[in-house]
This record gives structure tokens, C-alpha cells and sequence, in this order.
């Protein structure tokens, strides 16, 4: 009968060039610890920031850099992406997920467009803000200016108007003279028969990201 190797001696080998390795590189241990530390928490406006979410001028070592956020003038929180800049309305730590809007809808300028596409958690359903080069008469397509008077602009300017279009449009209903501009989340079955404010209400709520 084959007699069992003892595992134990190889370890005691090991163990003093462990210790060797310690005594001469001591600072990686420690650099281990101070990456991605609770650096306690600050307040910006009305909103509680702590570990995992920092703030661009923080300490390089404080929070995640995924989870990086943006005070501006002590009173805004905003969550800035590759996808568009948001407003910060609620964080959630127990699953680290933050509750955004668009920037670009908190704006005094009724030309402004939700342009902003991000990847989103929870049950919302996606519309299209399409920009068409001609105005487009169904019902299909819900104005989104918000604006109650036109501008006066040259007629030898090229005239673009958007429309909200719910994602579940069929191919067949798609204007050929409109092009997608964004996907954007938001809170309802879908869109059809709503009016332009009331899709902008909605908006305003906002949507939960991770």
C-alpha cells in the first residue's frame, strides 16, 4: 500500500520567504489597506455621501471611482457618465444603486431635449427621441418641445422636429425622414395617447441606476 506524502513540510519552506517577502516590500500590505477606504461621510445639499460613492476631489484612496459623483456648489449632487450628466435625486446603499434624471430636463430652456442614454435597473419601458426632417402627422408621434411658441428661424435653415416614439412601435409605423436621437427610460406601460407634459412629468421622476 502506497504510504501518503506529509503536505506540511512544503509549507514550512514557504514561511520564511513569506516573511522575507514582508520585511522587504511592507508597503504593498499597506497600500492594500488604504485603497477604497471609508473616509466617513459629507454632505452635499440635502444628500448623505459615504463608502462606496466619493466625490472627484476627494483623496485618491476614498470610495470607488466607479461610484465617483460630483458636488456642485455644496448643493447638487451629479453623477456625470459617458452616456450624459444627471442630477442625483436619492442614493440607496444597501444596493448601491442611485436614483437619476436628466440634467438637461431641470432647465428653464423649453428647447431642451432629454439626450441622454444610460443603462437603467427597475421596470420602465424605453421611447425613442427621434429628430425628423419634416413634421410628421400621427398620433404615434408625440411632440417633445415643450415650447408654446415657435422661434423665428430662416426658412433657408434646415428645420429639425422631435417626437417621442414608444419603443414597441411596429417597423411599418417608423418615419423614413427620422432618425433615433436617444433611448430613454421611463416609468409607464408605454406612451401611446399620453401628452407632451405629462411624458415630461414622468421624466422628472427619474429612473435607478447601478
Amino acid at each position: 500500500m502506497p504510504k501518503l506524502k506529509a503536505k506540511l513540510p512544503l509549507l514550512g519552506h514557504l514561511m520564511p520567504h513569506f516573511a522575507l517577502f514582508v520585511i522587504l516590500f511592507p508597503g504593498v500590505c499597506l497600500a492594500r489597506q488604504l485603497i477604497n477606504q471609508d473616509c466617513g461621510s459629507t454632505f452635499c445639499g440635502n444628500l448623505n455621501i459615504s463608502f462606496p460613492f466619493r466625490f472627484k476631489n476627494q483623496p485618491p484612496q476614498c470610495g470607488l471611482y466607479d461610484f465617483e459623483l460630483v458636488c456642485e456648489n455644496n448643493n447638487r449632487t451629479t453623477f456625470v457618465a459617458r452616456e450624459g450628466k444627471f442630477f442625483v435625486q436619492l442614493i440607496f446603499y444597501e444596493n448601491y444603486t442611485i436614483q437619476v434624471v436628466d440634467t438637461s430636463l431641470d432647465t428653464d430652456d423649453c428647447n431642451s431635449l432629454p439626450l441622454s442614454s444610460l443603462y437603467y435597473i427597475g421596470i420602465y419601458t424605453i421611447m425613442y427621441v427621434v429628430n425628423c426632417t419634416e413634421p410628421i402627422n400621427s398620433s404615434l408621434y408625440i411632440g417633445a418641445c415643450r415650447c408654446t411658441t415657435k422661434s423665428n428661424t430662416s426658412s433657408s435653415l434646415p428645420t429639425s422636429h422631435f417626437y417621442f416614439l414608444d419603443a414597441k412601435t411596429r417597423p411599418s409605423d417608423f418615419n423614413q425622414a427620422c432618425t433615433i436621437e436617444a433611448k430613454v427610460p421611463i416609468k409607464v406601460k408605454n406612451i401611446t395617447g399620453m401628452s407632451t407634459l405629462d411624458i415630461y412629468k414622468k421624466l422628472l421622476e427619474g429612473f435607478w441606476v447601478e
